[in-house]
């Protein structure tokens, strides 16, 4: 709780049961075994739905027939405040059934019915309905997994503090422990022929795929004759970012909805820079999390502006919260490797500072508060408090640049005689009275 009081919990058990997921796994396919989320309650975290919350890790797996393994896909794992309420429902996600994979490219297999939105989970009879998670508690949950997570993460958490470890199965065991966040949800519709020239530019030579939700089905027609829905900006990219940005003078500056999230999950497919790319190449671990509340951002790490020897991370919201007064204040967390984060640099082990800055769109100063701290091999760096709606966040680390290990000089000894005294000397000519021994 907000005081730091370990809160007590029970488990009920998974939910749901008996659902599609349910398989043993195969260790020569490199596959776990299937289950489903697990349902606690949390008597001293009241939601208004009751105390019931749903923890659901997911591990998204593929491979064609010319692969002798599965291979990860993405990964998630997600804590939300649910109640069970009685229906009518159907189990979700993918099936183990092989006679539903009839769609070619769409290979989820979905059984009949699907699980609601609303809908953390569902049964045949029952489902797991969403609520907003109450704010001021930190979440946390460990996972183990039979394979080790590599790379980056992004998540929609606040303050994450995490640990990584090596398991006795030759994977990691991952814990996060972090506050849930509030996150804007935008929407608007908006007439072709009257539409934003930002908007119209955007969509200038791209297809028109989306959700058609009335009018003629071709989505290979211009898009002036007919309607779409663009439901396909679920990623975090910066095409999807563009995107955002070409709507933003349409959105009214203000969120039309505030839901709340506790979600940490793999990035998408991105690029990075070859400074950073040689770090991660370096360590077969977790290299660091990027989390903010922010409607759209990147999904990869910061890029490394080699001129400034800053990490830049972008990200874009409403100024508002729905009530359109409300201003709606960022945060942005980055737990990095140390030791990544010191090869990015070129630091010794020596302890590292750090400064973070958050620039306005316009290139003015964007005031936040910011924490700066490391502690068991991760740093963690966070701005807080800032406003939207196209900042740039800025982070710089201070340290002490490793030297490069120079060649010693290679000293030049001779033997000099004299008589029947002999002595070698580090010079290249003899004491007076001596001559060079040939």
């Amino acid at each position: 709780d907000a005081d730091g009081k370990n809160l007590d919990y029970t488990v009920e058990g998974p939910f749901p049961v008996g659902n599609p997921q349910y398989f043993t796994g195969s260790q020569a396919l490199r596959v776990p075994n299937g289950g489903a989320p697990t349902l606690i309650h949390i008597p001293g975290a009241p939601h208004k739905g009751g105390d019931a919350y749903l923890v659901k890790p997911e591990m998204d797996l593929m491979k064609d027939s010319t692969q002798p393994e599965f291979n990860v896909r993405s990964f998630q794992v997600s804590i939300t405040a649910v109640k069970l309420i009685n229906g009518k429902y159907s189990y979700g996600k993918a099936s183990t059934n092989p006679a539903l994979f009839t769609g070619g490219f769409d290979e989820n297999g979905s059984e009949d019915g699907g699980t609601p939105s609303y809908c953390a989970a569902s049964s045949p009879t029952q489902c797991a309905a969403k609520y907003s998670l109450p704010q001021g508690i930190r979440l946390g949950l460990t996972v183990n997994l039979s394979r080790k997570i590599t790379g980056w993460l992004h998540g929609r958490v606040k303050g994450p503090e995490v640990e990584v470890s090596t398991n006795s199965a030759g994977g990691n065991t991952v814990k996060i422990l972090a506050e849930p966040i509030k996150i804007p949800v935008n929407a608007a519709w908006v007439n072709n022929d009257v539409a934003p020239q930002s908007i119209k530019d955007f969509y200038n030579g791209k297809p028109n795929f989306g959700s058609s939700l009335w009018g003629p089905l071709s989505k290979y027609k211009p898009l002036s004759e007919i309607d779409l829905m663009r439901d396909a900006n679920m990623g975090h990219n910066i095409d999807t970012l563009n995107e955002y940005l070409a709507w933003l003078t349409t959105l009214g500056d203000k969120a039309q909805a505030m839901p709340t999230a506790w979600t940490v999950q793999t990035m998408s497919n991105y690029q990075v820079s070859d400074q950073i790319q040689r770090c991660l190449n370096q360590t077969d671990s977790l290299a660091g999390i990027v989390t903010t509340n922010a409607a759209e951002y990147l999904d990869g790490p910061p890029v490394f502006d080699k001129g400034s020897g800053s990490l830049d991370y972008k990200v874009a919201a409403t100024h508002f919260e729905p009530d359109g007064t409300t201003i709606f204040r960022g945060t942005y967390d980055l737990v990095m490797s140390s030791k990544v984060a010191r090869c990015i640099y070129g630091f010794t082990n020596a302890p590292v500072s750090a400064t973070v800055s958050v620039t306005s769109d316009n290139g003015g100063s964007n005031i936040a508060t910011t924490v700066v701290n490391e502690r068991a091999g991760w740093l963690s760096l966070g701005a807080y408090n800032f406003t939207y709606s196209n900042p740039t966040i800025h982070v710089k680390l201070i340290g002490t640049v490793a030297q490069p290990d120079l060649p010693k000089p290679v000293t030049k000894k001779i033997t000099c005689v004299k008589g029947k005294v002999s002595k070698v000397v580090a010079s290249s000519v003899c004491p007076t009275g001596f001559k060079k021994k040939n």
